[in-house]
């Protein structure tokens, strides 16, 4: 399965781990960063999360689901916050929303409707009596939702075009490869994921730049043509958008970050 580029700076106590593997194809990971690790460079990776924030003695405070992303944003928490999160593939919004998200891109929807039975899962506990307590719970809760889960109603066009533009096609080959008009899975990708075609092309082209960049076997110029930018400066455009540093940032921050695959 697909895993994302995650930044985060070297000292971080940010970590992940693994769901269950009855999970994998749906929850990509839980992650936890600790009590005075707040600041975040959060990029745009095709996911969306749960967020849920506790206190120092595990006790929630706020919980909220942030839909996928198109642009980058730099999240500052309470340096006394312990944020715990659950990253969900796309395939596993049913697992966790009862609604679409309807085009709700670049959001934090605070909404409890949208997760309620969630909400009415987690509020049960005062608080918790450790992280792996927690973890176990979630890994429980998601466990026994499985046989529930109903499937997007685009699930089958979404594996496929996930697959096509993660081969590294244009986005023209990708529609190509699609049974039904760009026009249809336009209109069944943004009233699920909330996310366009080309959007989600995007996002996936730019996640697979930045391993490029991470891994600085590549010149720039080879980067650019291999994944179909028009030039050298639509290629650091695009990069720039995604995630507020050019290629040479990115380059050089893997001094001072770590990369979470």
């Amino acid at each position: 399965m697909y895993q994302p580029v995650i930044l985060s700076h070297h000292g971080s106590e940010y970590f992940e781990l693994p769901p269950h593997p009855a999970l994998k194809e749906l929850i990509q990971t839980f992650w936890v960063s600790p009590v005075g690790d707040s600041h975040h460079r959060v990029l745009p990776d095709f996911c969306g999360d749960i967020i849920l924030v506790f206190s120092q003695n595990l006790r929630l405070e706020k919980l909220f689901f942030s839909t996928p992303q198109t642009d980058y944003f730099i999240f500052e928490g309470n340096e006394d916050d312990i944020i715990v999160g659950i990253r969900f593939y796309l395939q596993g919004f049913p697992l966790i929303l009862e609604y679409p998200l309807a085009g709700q891109k670049n959001d934090s929807l605070s909404n409890s409707e949208y997760f309620a039975d969630f909400s009415a899962f987690i509020k049960r506990y005062e608080k918790f009596p450790s992280l792996s307590s927690l973890l176990n719970q979630l890994d429980t809760y998601f466990l026994n939702k499985l046989s529930e889960r109903k499937s997007l109603g685009s699930e089958i066009f979404l594996n496929n075009f996930i697959k096509n533009a993660s081969s590294n096609l244009t986005y023209k080959e990708v529609i190509r490869k699609e049974v039904i008009s760009e026009r249809s899975i336009q209109r069944k990708f943004k009233e699920e994921i909330a996310l366009s075609p080309y959007e989600l092309y995007d996002t996936i082209r730019f996640q697979n730049v930045l391993q490029e960049i991470q891994k600085g076997q590549k010149s720039f110029i080879d980067v650019t043509y291999a994944y179909h930018f028009h030039d050298q400066a639509h290629f650091s455009k695009t990069v720039k958008k995604y995630s507020g540093l050019s290629p040479r940032q990115i380059l050089f921050a893997c001094r001072n970050y770590t990369s979470n695959t």
